[in-house]
């Protein structure tokens, strides 16, 4: 059977020859201002879990729904907003 890549290239081979940079966040200490929306109590959960351990530094806020998002907006600025894309009450 006939596959997709020829007899000397294989999608291992293909990665060994290249280096793939990925580019890298710039950790300062100056505290970001971060604001997850979701409508899950544990998914919020872990993501102050996460963004914490990389931002210790970081003030987090927590919006349940977009609605409650969109007065935090008006109220304050984010450097960051992780949400949720379907949401009763508001998507993100």
């Amino acid at each position: 059977m006939m596959g997709f890549h020829s007899s000397d290239s294989s999608p291992e081979s293909d990665l060994q020859r290249k280096s793939i940079k990925l580019p890298r966040l710039k950790r300062s200490n100056a505290q970001k201002r971060i604001l997850i929306v979701d409508d899950v109590d544990d998914i919020r959960l872990m993501l102050r879990f996460t963004i914490s351990k990389v931002f210790p530094q970081a003030q987090i806020t927590e919006a349940p729904s977009g609605m409650v998002a969109s007065v935090e907006l008006v109220k304050s600025q984010y450097d960051l907003v992780v949400s949720d894309v379907d949401m009763p009450n508001g998507d993100g």
